[in-house]
């Protein structure tokens, strides 16, 4: 699915790990060759678990990846205040 984040389109991708009790969503840029992978947001344990953790593998700026945590969120039912 692809998603826009401030003007930045992702393709964002989810991916599970049964062994770890854990999900992922993977954004990657479509528009560079073979779709880079720029973030992840990672969840241990079941839905709705807090804390996500954020890996970046390229420069986002601060809003980007506001947005990115905050759709993190919303798909794995973190949805928490801060």
């Amino acid at each position: 699915m692809n998603m826009v984040f401030r003007g930045r389109t992702f393709e964002v991708t989810s991916a599970s790990n049964i062994v770890e009790d854990s999900e992922s969503l993977e954004f990657r840029d479509p528009h560079q060759g073979g779709a880079p992978l720029v973030a992840a947001v990672t969840q241990f344990g079941s839905y709705g678990s807090v804390p996500l953790y954020l890996i970046l593998f390229q420069e986002m700026d601060l809003e980007t990846v506001e947005e990115v945590i905050s759709y993190s969120r919303q798909r794995m039912g973190a949805n928490i205040v801060d």
